[in-house]
């Protein structure tokens, strides 16, 4: 999750070759390799956030305009697209719930969650409300989400939908961000910036392997890392932090999940950052808003391999709302073990 400097909105890497970033005017672009003026495309204007579909980044994105209008937008961008309306005061958004349908979690500005059913542009929208008093949330699929409440507490919360609160269980509290890689394992970032990788309780002998458990608060966790203004996980044993001073490090656990085995700087004064692998990571450079990528393998002091993106992504704008947390690329369901848990 990376941010300016707390929400992952202003950039998305699709690939090596391939970016969307908003600039300092609210103009969202996809900017293609090679990396010069004639290969980038404006997608729209007056954006506050996105978020490209799983499964067709380069010509379907979900977008929130600056006046909290959430649109689904489809390619190709050159020569106008199509553009539908979702809904209006959306504060947060998720359209990754089901592969190949038309469907979105959507939260508003009072803080109320609901799932919503496409196709997009009929009203009144059909939707089901999922909970309330949510600060944000990452979905699961379209039966389970993560939910960080405005009191700081996360839940793990199973529908059906339509009763609020639904079904839940507590998973933390004093909780700023969050990303989680299943819902048996999830980063957590506490209020006091240490960072956390926490599982569920395993399942008792005998008991059915989906016997996975939340609700022992603190639960099972290693400490990863303290002093942390952003991260982007990777897998269970390895993540990207930008701590608060802007410097951004890959740290690796060891087999046995003990944290950190390795802790490599990547590189310093960063502002925000995607990483696309353990070996690439599009970064923003604070001093002059610069975008680059960077490639490993890495070195210290750090020398990565970089080409730059964009020159002109200037201060960031005003935010207005955000696309849900928990953005990884790379879903696992594999559980660490041992280490440093706490019991």
């Amino acid at each position: 999750m990376t941010a300016w400097p707390d929400v992952a909105w202003c950039i998305y890497g699709v690939s090596q070759n391939a970016i969307y970033y908003i600039d300092n005017q609210e103009n969202l672009w996809l900017s293609t390799a090679p990396w010069t003026t004639e290969a980038q495309e404006l997608v729209d204007r007056g954006v506050a956030s996105f978020r490209p579909v799983t499964g067709s980044e380069l010509s379907t994105l979900y977008v929130q305009s600056s006046d909290l209008t959430l649109w689904y937008e489809t390619g190709p961008w050159v020569n106008g697209h199509v553009k539908q309306q979702v809904d209006t005061n959306v504060w947060y958004y998720d359209g990754n719930v089901t592969l190949d349908v038309v469907r979105a979690y959507i939260g508003d500005s009072s803080g109320n969650l609901w799932l919503a059913q496409g196709p997009w542009g009929n009203e009144p929208l059909a939707r089901q409300q999922v909970d309330g008093n949510v600060s944000t949330f990452q979905c699961i699929n379209d039966n389970t989400v993560i939910v960080l409440g405005k009191n700081n507490n996360l839940w793990l919360e199973k529908g059906p939908w339509g009763t609020v609160p639904p079904a839940r269980q507590q998973i933390d509290g004093n909780v700023a961000d969050f990303q989680a890689l299943s819902d048996q394992l999830i980063y957590v970032l506490g209020t006091d910036r240490n960072l956390w990788l926490e599982q569920a309780q395993p399942p008792a002998p005998g008991a059915p392997q989906t016997a996975w458990n939340w609700g022992r608060v603190p639960p099972y966790r290693a400490k990863v890392d303290s002093n942390v203004g952003s991260f982007q996980a990777l897998s269970p044993r390895q993540v990207f932090v930008l701590d608060r001073q802007g410097n951004l490090w890959l740290e690796t656990a060891s087999p046995t999940g003990t944290w950190p085995l390795n802790r490599t700087l990547i590189e310093t004064n960063v502002l925000t950052f995607h990483a696309l692998s353990n070996l690439s990571v599009y970064v923003v450079h604070a001093n002059d808003m610069t975008l680059w990528l960077e490639t490993g393998p890495w070195s210290s002091p750090p020398q990565p391999n970089r080409q730059l993106v964009a020159a002109e992504l200037g201060p960031p704008p005003s935010k207005t709302g955000s696309y849900a947390a928990g953005n990884s690329n790379n879903p696992v369901s594999g559980l660490p073990g041992g280490g440093d848990i706490d019991s």
